[in-house]
């Protein structure tokens, strides 16, 4: 089977690269192939199509060595031969590879049925759904465990799905709320029967109320306390696959973070208690720092914009580590902004898609620009006001492709003026001190430090944890990985990490003396994402050096 072939060199070169880049395996380069050396004498050749920067490359077929085992069988093979993990997770392991195969493989199938879409056609929703090949870089790519391929045509956004969330009738009393949750639900679906007096309606994923939620609240559902009612609201998932776009009755645009009892990538999707939290603190200083007069007499922030989040509850009297199983944040959409003309909306991870052909030079021809041409405007658009943010005030967003929602305006053939929109506040780092400082030196003092929920990996006092958000999430993975998936198209590497070289070095003064030492020093700290699935007694990221590309950029400057 061609297609499942394909998946299976997807996940192949993420694991092989992985093993590369993170010191997994021994590995040595020679005249255009990778040999893999196993722990105990192991071994395998992997023929590579392209090189990039940052330790990266392209396999070019399905391996030779692994035809006898086929594609069902090599992540088996690569784990038994030449990783040798531990017992314990081996099986662990090979679940998780073998899921995000099949996954890739049903993925590929909905884009041959579907096809790569148009520029310019469509709204968000459909191209959330253009997104086949998941994390460029992470083995689990395609992971969802516990979704059996029924399931994931069912739910998936690939597949175009069109949902109903179920309603779950909850007295008041049993939620904490914030910023009157079921009231605004209400608000979007007005034919909504309420729930009477005491009592609320709370959307839920249909697959959580179909798998999770009755066994792990198997007593509040028993004495009633939990009941569903016989209402759905319609809503579209989004590429992260649990949140969704609600269909609301009123066009105004919301989005809803549900949770899902899925791992996808790494982690198991819930929404936590310190989410539902931080999500409304954070939304309301975001919203009065980008609206501060200072920072609007500037053009700094003309083309960043939030998603915020206004409300959200969580099941009370449970454990955290149950609550976050019934828990929504309520993010409003980037339609809240009307009468721009012309606008053409994208998660930024569409526009590395399809491989053979990505979106993002698609959407140059569109708009009559040379790539590097509509590259440098986006350049000049997505860093600025992120390297301030960060270096000046303390907050890193988690910038990447999945997290930016890219906001085209201007008619096909024209210049379009490029905006973005930054979705889920969960992934923010931001340093109290570092903030606390910048807000009385500037004197704007009605802006106070948010106060987050106890324990919140959101604040930190590590400078090194705000600069490795922002070189990892926003310049590692969102500008390598679309770099990368537009120099697979015969264009230089160079010629791209200069334009990043350059609009970092004009507003290196936005940046701070920290940020800015990280951004230009000779190597970058890798996530190594892998190590920490092989070892689950390693909780904390660990970090491996990569040749930082920017300062190719600057080699390519003239004299």
């Amino acid at each position: 089977d061609p297609i499942r072939k394909r998946a299976a060199v997807e996940i192949m070169e993420r694991l092989a690269m992985a093993c590369q880049r993170e010191g997994l395996l021994s590995c040595s380069m020679d005249a255009g192939r990778l040999k893999l050396e196993g722990r105990e004498g192991g071994r395998l050749l992997l023929d590579l199509a392209r090189l990039y920067t940052m330790n990266r490359f392209d396999l070019a077929h399905f391996p030779a060595e692994l035809e006898s085992v086929g594609p069902d069988g090599c992540f088996e093979w690569f784990l038994d031969h030449l990783l040798k993990p531990p017992q314990a997770r081996r099986s662990v392991l090979w679940g998780e590879l073998q899921n995000s195969y099949l996954n890739m493989a049903l993925s590929l199938e909905a884009l041959q049925s579907t096809g790569p879409g148009e520029p310019g056609v469509g709204d968000l929703a459909d191209w959330e759904g253009r997104v086949w090949y998941g994390h460029p870089l992470h083995p689990g790519a395609r992971l969802r465990s516990g979704l059996d391929a029924r399931e994931n045509k069912m739910y998936g956004p690939e597949w175009g799905a069109r949902l109903e969330l179920p309603l779950l009738c909850v007295p008041l009393d049993s939620l904490n709320e914030v910023g009157s949750f079921t009231d605004r639900i209400l608000s979007l679906f007005p034919s909504l029967k309420r729930a009477g007096d005491g009592y609320g309606l709370v959307p839920v994923h249909p697959w959580q109320a179909e798998n999770d939620l009755k066994t792990r609240f198997a007593e509040r559902f028993e004495t009633g306390e939990l009941k569903f009612s016989d209402q759905t609201i319609p809503a579209r998932p989004t590429m992260s696959f649990r949140t969704v776009v609600l269909q609301t009755e009123v066009g105004e645009d919301y989005h809803l973070k549900l949770p899902v009892a899925v791992q996808t990538t790494g982690a198991t999707r819930t929404v936590s208690v310190a989410a539902t939290q931080n999500g409304p603190l954070m939304s309301r200083f975001l919203s009065q720092l980008f609206a501060h007069p200072d920072i609007t007499q500037t053009d700094l922030f003309d083309h960043l914009h939030l998603m915020a989040e206004p409300a959200s509850f969580h099941l009370k009297d449970e454990e955290p580590d149950r609550s976050r199983f019934l828990s929504a944040v309520l993010r409003r959409g980037p339609l809240e902004r009307k009468g721009d003309g012309a606008r053409w909306l994208l998660p930024a991870q569409a526009l590395l898609e399809p491989r053979e052909n990505p979106l993002f030079l698609r959407a140059a021809e569109y708009y009559g620009l040379r790539p590097l041409a509509l590259f440098s405007r986006y350049c000049r658009c997505l860093l600025p006001a992120q390297a301030f943010l960060c270096g000046e005030l303390g907050i890193a967003l988690e910038a990447h492709p999945q997290n930016i929602v890219v906001d085209f305006r201007g008619m096909r053939g024209s210049d379009p003026d490029v905006h973005f929109w930054y979705r889920d506040l969960g992934g923010i780092r931001l340093h109290p001190g570092r903030l606390g400082e910048a807000l009385r030196n500037r004197g704007w003092r009605e802006l106070e430090v948010p106060q987050f929920w106890p324990g919140s990996a959101t604040s930190t006092d590590s400078v090194r944890d705000l600069s490795s958000k922002f070189v990892y999430s926003l310049l590692q993975n969102h500008m390598g990985e679309l770099i990368r998936a537009i120099c697979r198209h015969g264009h230089s590497e160079d010629d791209y990490w200069k334009v990043v070289y350059d609009v970092l070095d004009e507003h290196r003064p936005l940046m701070g003396p920290d940020l800015a030492e990280r951004v230009f020093q000779p190597q970058w700290d890798l996530k190594a994402m892998w190590t920490m699935r092989l070892d689950s007694a390693i909780t904390e990221y660990t970090f491996c050096p990569v040749e930082n590309p920017i300062l190719r950029g600057k080699k390519v400057c003239p004299a």
